[in-house]
């Protein structure tokens, strides 16, 4: 009896020894790798579009052009804005007048003081320099208003040059050169694979000991398998109360697309 009671107690012991290693065992999870980004390409406006120089497959650079709509009407609109903005013809033309009726004013006004000129023909003289003067005026407003007309035909035409606001990859092209583009709807489906989302489900057991910026393990799914080292960005605060887990978002640097997208994974936390 008295060995069964040491026995006993030995084997609580060495189970209240054993406690604290089962709870810095490393924690595992299922997970999935996503892009960071994923971007439905469309045009701020509508129209035929003229090219497109993109396609399935294809990595791009923010700031490329990967599309362009019919521009004709914008171009012959940039050309007569032009056109009237760099012409000086009607401010020369009333520039010129204005100066001719200064120069015979000033001599009727001479002989005005002598009644060879009636004060009629003065003031006639005087209206037509400030009419004159007046249409100088109006015609540096009109180049004036020409330069705005052209700098909004050369921002119209720009609008349908398409440019990428992301690197990505291009997923796939829904549209070709000849189709109409309708405002809002996708040309392309573009994702950020450089940066990847890893996004985790674990266990509740877990939750308090995974914190904000701990690095874990991933390891994708076979065949592109390996390790790569990923950190907690994301710990949700709702739990999953019928699976009894909650989320947990790792951020996964892939700056030579190593890693695709789309893969089933296993994340460890390490010893939490």
């Amino acid at each position: 009896m008295r060995n069964f009671h040491l026995m006993t107690m030995m084997g609580l012991t060495l189970a209240l020894a054993l406690v604290p290693m089962a709870q810095a065992q490393e924690t595992n999870a299922d997970c999935v790798i996503r892009p960071s980004k994923t971007l439905r390409l469309g045009a701020p406006v509508s129209g035929i579009i003229a090219e497109v120089l993109i396609d399935r497959g294809d990595r791009v650079t923010a700031g490329d052009v990967v599309a362009r709509l019919d521009t004709s009407v914008q171009d012959m609109a940039i050309r007569s804005a032009r056109a009237r903005a760099e012409s000086r013809a009607d401010i020369a033309a009333a520039e010129a007048r204005a100066g001719l009726l200064e120069v015979q004013l000033e001599p009727q006004k001479a002989l005005l003081g002598r009644n060879v000129v009636s004060v009629v023909a003065v003031e006639e003289t005087e209206t037509a320099l400030l009419v004159a003067r007046n249409d100088v005026q109006s015609a540096a407003q009109d180049i004036a208003l020409a330069a705005v007309d052209f700098a909004i035909a050369e921002a119209e035409r720009a609008r349908r040059h398409v440019t990428l606001p992301i690197d990505g990859l291009v997923l796939s092209r829904d549209l070709s050169a000849g189709e109409y583009w309708v405002e809002g709807a996708p040309l392309a489906t573009i994702a950020d694979t450089r940066i990847l989302h890893v996004e985790a489900v674990v266990d509740i057991a877990a939750y308090g000991r995974i914190a904000l910026g701990d690095i874990a393990e991933v390891i994708p799914e076979a065949p592109v398998g390996g390790v790569h080292p990923a950190e907690v960005s994301v710990i949700d605060p709702v739990f999953d109360a019928a699976s009894g887990t909650f989320g947990v978002r790792l951020i996964l640097q892939n700056p030579d697309g190593q890693v695709p997208a789309g893969l089933r994974c296993r994340v460890g936390f390490g010893a939490v």
